[in-house]
């Protein structure tokens, strides 16, 4: 990351780690992704089943 872009994306970095609803999320998808690469195969079965659970989260959030 080049110095003239820091101050703007610092405050940017800031503001998204105030809202822990964002965090919860984040680790969530990242457990569920984990769960699924190890009990789903593996692959496009993965990344499929990986889609499906953002499409009915996304509209939650």
């Amino acid at each position: 990351m080049t110095p003239a872009l820091l101050p703007l994306v610092r405050p940017a970095l800031r503001e998204a780690l105030r809202g822990r609803w964002l965090l919860g999320l984040m680790l969530g998808l990242m457990l569920v992704g984990e769960l699924l690469l190890r009990f789903g195969g593996g692959g496009p079965t993965t990344l499929v089943s990986m889609l499906d659970v953002v499409l009915i989260l996304t509209p939650l959030v």
